[in-house]
């Protein structure tokens, strides 16, 4: 089921570098833990970026960090993921203000 958000797709999968930060947001793995964020862009291979999607992984979803490392857990919608590292850099986020405890729901 496809939900309708604007992605930045790789012609041929992810670069293997991170993106650069700014004014399109931060890697993920750049969020401490606890740290929460909002999703700008996910530069992934468009099979990659299906799956994200099915995990609820996509523009404009509220992201908190719960460990990093590789694999990064992540929580999204109440569910924790694990990313490996090389598709956690691919995935662009604005931090939000606040922190999160990883008990809380977004």
């Amino acid at each position: 089921m496809k939900m309708g958000f604007m992605f930045s797709i790789a012609e041929d999968g992810p670069s293997g570098s991170a993106p650069s930060g700014g004014a399109g947001g931060d890697p993920l793995p750049g969020l401490p833990e606890g740290a929460c964020g909002r999703v700008v862009s996910v530069d992934v291979s468009a099979i990659d970026l299906e799956r994200l999607e099915v995990m609820g992984l996509c523009r404009g979803r509220r992201v908190c960090v719960i460990k990093r490392g590789d694999p990064m857990i992540v929580r999204v919608l109440g569910t924790r993921i694990g990313l490996a590292a090389a598709l956690a850099r691919c995935v662009l986020v604005l931090p939000e203000g606040s922190t999160s405890s990883p008990e809380e729901k977004p």
